[in-house]
């Protein structure tokens, strides 16, 4: 019986009728899902590995010092009130200088030399970015001197150049300070003059310091500015990741989706019809395809995601920028999903009933 046309259909029977769809073609339903959850996985899980991998690469070239400027001459010292100044520049994190350096021995051990350095406690923070140093202390020593000489953490030595030093031990040693292993410092918190001037700058921010440097020491002769480790990896990934094609991921996973939706929604093109000839609107038949439609896109997207967080964790990838930036390519590819399953629907109850009944073999 056709069905009065006054009468509109409850949300629960357009609900019912949707589901009645998927229960009519398991297999069509369970096999689009899983096709589409496999590409959203896909999606998400290019562009996170991508990610990871860069900001993995990044990281460690930043441990290094790509991002620290070390600023001295060829001959001679620097202002060191103007160095300490260019820690109120924008794109710099630290600030630190070394005064002066002088090499002793530790007495009890006079025949084992090594580098004393007079700094601020900005540089100790360079070096040792989570070295939080305690106030009772006069000195840090370097990985190699605590080895050598047997120091313990908060150990007093006397050097040979006639200091008495309380000193304390970083936990372990950096990339930064591999070099300076066998250095001990000492603290000077406003120098005049000093030999070397350290800035630590933001992830790419380098040039935009350099600049800041060179204007600050415009006066000074024979200025030599260099990072303490090469910048063309970190430079080289950067420029990498800001122009990876994962980025665009997300509209093969909509494309995939797509396809998807439309196969769903003309594979019941017919059944839409018979919708429209007992009575049923346009919208409500438009609602009774994207309710079996959308459901399938639904899971695939809960399913993709939960695919793509197991890869992750499989081939190690634990940033959290890059798993939030792979989640959102599997939620830019399901939404554009979304949007062409409805325009699907739409347009397949829009159609001529009579014709779809006629042609539907």
């Amino acid at each position: 019986m056709r069905r009065d046309v006054e009468a509109p259909m409850r949300p629960l029977a357009i609900l019912r009728e949707g589901l009645r769809g998927i229960g009519a073609r398991p297999v069509q339903f369970i096999s689009a899902t899983l096709i589409l959850g496999v590409a959203l996985a896909g999606v998400g899980a290019a562009e996170a590995v991508i990610t990871g991998r860069s900001l993995a690469t990044m990281e460690a070239e930043k441990a290094k010092g790509s991002t620290v400027v070390i600023v001295d001459r060829n001959e001679g010292d620097i202002d060191g009130a103007r160095c300490l100044r260019l820690g109120s520049s924008a794109g710099v994190t630290a600030v630190g200088t070394v005064a002066r350096v002088e090499t002793v021995g530790v007495l009890g051990y006079p025949s084992v030399p090594f580098q004393h350095a007079v700094v601020t406690p900005g540089l100790i923070g360079i070096l040792y970015p989570s070295l939080q140093v305690r106030q009772n202390v006069t000195g840090i020593a370097g990985e190699a001197v605590a080895d050598e000489v047997g120091l313990v953490d908060g150990s007093e030595v006397k050097t040979t150049g006639g200091s008495t030093l309380v000193l304390q031990l970083p936990d372990e040693g950096t990339p930064r300070s591999q070099d300076r292993a066998r250095w001990l410092y000492t603290f000077e918190s406003t120098p005049t003059r000093v030999r070397e001037c350290w800035v630590e700058a933001t992830p790419g921010s380098v040039e935009r310091v350099r600049e800041v440097i060179a204007a600050t020491f415009s006066e000074t002769r024979d200025l030599r500015v260099r990072s303490q480790a090469s910048t063309a990896t970190y430079d080289a990934t950067r420029a990498s990741w800001l122009a990876r094609p994962t980025q665009f991921a997300w509209t093969g996973g909509a494309l995939i989706g797509a396809a998807i939706a439309f196969t769903l929604t003309f594979t019941r093109r017919h059944e839409l019809a018979l919708y429209r000839l007992l009575g049923a609107s346009k919208s409500e038949t438009a609602l009774i395809g994207v309710v079996a439609t959308c459901a399938s896109i639904f899971i695939a997207t809960i399913l993709g995601a939960e695919i793509c967080a197991v890869a992750m964790r499989l081939v190690g990838v634990s940033e959290r920028l890059a798993n939030q930036l792979g989640l959102m390519q599997i939620a830019l590819s399901s939404s554009a999903a979304y949007v062409i399953a409805i325009a699907a629907c739409v347009l397949a109850a829009s159609g001529n009933t009579t014709a779809m009944i006629r042609n539907r073999n």
